[in-house]
């Protein structure tokens, strides 16, 4: 999805286990769907194995935006060079996969939908579900350059208090105002949305990471991933339709466990377990796919659960204790398959960076 930044010429590992970390998790809260989308349906044994399952995967798109911000702020090129890489590396996967799944919802002559339907998905939801990260990510990558003045020597504080305005006009307001029924009108646009994530994976991705700080992550990821989980039980309990509210990644619960998890794979990356060559190549073969995998899973998912005129695999084949992790495993591995393929062929290559 974005270039490997280097140290000493040599590609950051743990860069590749994010992605890879990440993707599995994004590929897991879609096979969780199944549940969340038909909650009324489930006792309430499985929808509290859902929301646990829902709430530590949470991360997940997150963990993409920290990246492509420690990934991309630092680096000093023209507009042209930026945009040309960009177009090649994601425009170009966003447009062709757009098409593939407009036709995969309306049929190839597209009368399965109506114009104003095409267009609303076309132009405002994106013509698949997952499709939204990259509207968000077209978005980011319009602001970059700009992003790019604030790195300069000496220039953390500035960031940290573009991160303070992030959390009170973000997820504290949201709360305030969902809650408190408390509004604002004052508009800061540099401190809402996904941006908070590209400037704080920069800022992270720069921290020296100790001891203490992993430590401090770890309770970190526990508190926010629990709180999603209470919070969202409470707030669904006996509701017909699931109430997304701290799902969403840019609540204070989500960003807390976000960042903590951001610190924790850093310090697994440089711990002595992960170091083996032959695991470290299974991470960057995965690593190099996370993109297709990301474009990919969904067709594959609603391929195995609805598609299927044999045996219909989905969370309902079993207690969802396991049924939620090996049919994420299945469909991760049949991504994996079907992208390290299309990577092989020069046409689809490019489709699938």
């Amino acid at each position: 999805m974005m270039d490997i930044k280097k140290i000493n010429n040599e590609p950051v590992f743990w860069v590749d286990l994010t992605r890879v970390i990440a993707s599995f998790l994004v590929v897991m809260i879609h096979v969780i769907e199944h549940v969340v989308n038909n909650w009324h349906q489930y006792p309430p044994m499985i929808q509290n194995i859902a929301n646990v399952y829902d709430s530590a995967t949470r991360m997940s798109v997150p963990l993409f935006f920290m990246l492509s911000g420690w990934l991309l702020l630092p680096k000093r090129e023209s507009l042209l060079n930026f945009y040309i890489k960009r177009f090649v590396k994601v425009f170009i996967p966003f447009l062709v996969w757009s098409g593939f799944y407009l036709v995969f919802m309306c049929g190839v002559t597209l009368a399965g939908c109506s114009k104003v339907w095409i267009s609303r998905l076309v132009f405002l939801h994106g013509t698949y579900s997952h499709l939204w990260f990259l509207y968000f990510l077209v978005g980011i990558y319009l602001v970059i350059p700009l992003l790019r003045l604030l790195v300069v020597p000496d220039g953390r504080p500035l960031l940290w208090y573009v991160i303070g305005l992030w959390v009170f006009f973000e997820p504290v307001l949201s709360l305030a105002e969902k809650f408190l029924d408390i509004k604002t009108n004052i508009p800061v646009p540099l401190a809402t949305g996904f941006v908070g994530f590209v400037i704080l994976g920069y800022l992270l991705g720069e921290l020296r990471i100790s001891r203490g700080y992993f430590y401090s992550a770890i309770i970190g990821w526990v508190a926010g991933t629990f709180f999603t989980f209470i919070s969202t039980y409470y707030l669904n309990k006996g509701t017909a339709e699931f109430d997304y509210f701290f799902y969403w990644y840019l609540r204070l619960n989500v960003i807390v466990s976000s960042a903590s998890g951001f610190i924790i794979i850093r310090w697994m990356a440089d711990h002595p377990m992960f170091s083996a060559s032959h695991f470290q190549k299974i991470i960057k073969s995965l690593s190099v796919t996370s993109f297709g995998i990301y474009l990919v899973h969904p067709f594959i998912l609603a391929v195995l659960s609805n598609q299927n005129p044999f045996v219909r695999i989905n969370t309902d084949i079993g207690n969802p204790i396991w049924s939620i992790p090996v049919v994420t495993l299945l469909v991760f591995f049949l991504s994996f398959v079907a992208i390290f393929v299309m990577q092989k062929i020069p046409l689809l290559r490019k489709i699938v960076p």
